[in-house]
């Protein structure tokens, strides 16, 4: 019996380590405001991201975070967002003032994921047309700093707006 739950644990030990690998490999760790794991944002533009955000959550205590990688799958870039908005904290705890902005390259997805706290501000419809009128249309041409800066800007005068404050664009 002893040697059944030897074997037991140590087989479900391999299994459990994997699935936390797998997670890990799955949802990448948060690494600053601007988390460029598909390698497409120039480190020009990260920096002037990350300036961006800071000023953001600064004067408004919403948090921004932005983040590329190669693909969600096998999951869709929407269960993607939301599990990786929960893992991630993205805002304040009592406020769920976050956003994330997810673009999976390789499976030529954005997502612009709102916590409850800004949805009023940041709606659905605004996430959208965000999408399709700035990220899209520079990631066509490979412009993917200018898709995500000129999202982050919008992003950031919508969370001024909704906060009373002005945030300033100078990157």
């Amino acid at each position: 019996m002893r040697k059944i739950t030897a074997i037991f644990l140590i087989i479900f030990g391999f299994v459990f380590c994997g699935f936390v690998e797998a997670e890990g490999e799955k949802y990448p760790l948060a690494q600053g405001y601007v988390n460029d794991y598909a390698n497409v944002i120039s480190p020009n533009a990260e920096q002037k991201l990350e300036g961006l955000l800071y000023k953001v959550e600064e004067k408004t205590t919403a948090e921004v975070a932005i983040l590329t990688v190669s693909s969600t799958k096998p999951l869709t870039i929407e269960e993607y967002a939301v599990d990786l908005f929960k893992k991630w904290g993205i805002g304040k705890k009592g406020k769920d003032n976050g956003v994330l902005i997810l673009a999976a390259i390789n499976d030529r997805r954005v997502r612009i994921e709102v916590g409850y706290g800004l949805e009023g501000a940041l709606t659905d419809l605004e996430s959208k047309l965000i999408i399709e009128n700035y990220i899209v249309p520079n990631f066509k041409t490979g412009n993917y700093d200018a898709g995500l800066v000129s999202a982050a800007l919008i992003v950031a005068k919508i969370i001024g707006n909704e906060y009373g404050v002005e945030i300033d664009p100078s990157l």
